[in-house]
């Protein structure tokens, strides 16, 4: 049997998923199937990793530990929106 793992890091990581591993789930998966896709999905905010120098290594950092699990780390662009109110927040 074969199975795919998809991971949105970035709602994981929201909802209280900091302490995901990613060894595991993949171990988990490999039990009784082999993972022919292991993809996972994260937000990364160019803008802030222009400025902000820890930002971007912590980042860069964390897309290296997933690759050496076997992960492919696909990014997606933050996009910033402001409200009516003027209240700029990111998606």
């Amino acid at each position: 049997m074969k199975v795919g793992i998809f991971v949105d890091s970035t709602n994981v990581s929201r909802n209280g998923g900091f302490a995901m591993r990613y060894d595991i789930l993949r171990d988990y998966c490999s039990q009784h199937a082999t993972p022919i896709r292991m993809n996972t999905y994260v937000a990364f905010d160019r803008e802030r990793a222009e400025e902000d120098f820890e930002y971007r290594d912590k980042q860069f950092g964390y897309f290296a530990v997933l690759r050496s699990f076997g992960y492919k780390v696909i990014t997606k662009p933050v996009r910033w929106y402001t409200d009516d109110e003027g209240v700029r927040y990111g998606k």
